[in-house]
């Protein structure tokens, strides 16, 4: 299974805020949080 292939389909599928919010989950677990919550309204 080529993962960067299937890394790019998934996030192709997102929606812009989706997306977005995927992008600053990844940035917040670089910066050493161990821990995030994502709600959904």
């Amino acid at each position: 299974m080529d993962l960067k292939r299937k890394e790019a389909e998934i996030l192709d599928g997102l929606m812009d805020f989706q997306r977005a919010t995927v992008e600053r989950v990844f940035d917040l677990f670089k910066s050493d949080y161990s821990r995030v919550l994502v709600a959904e309204k």
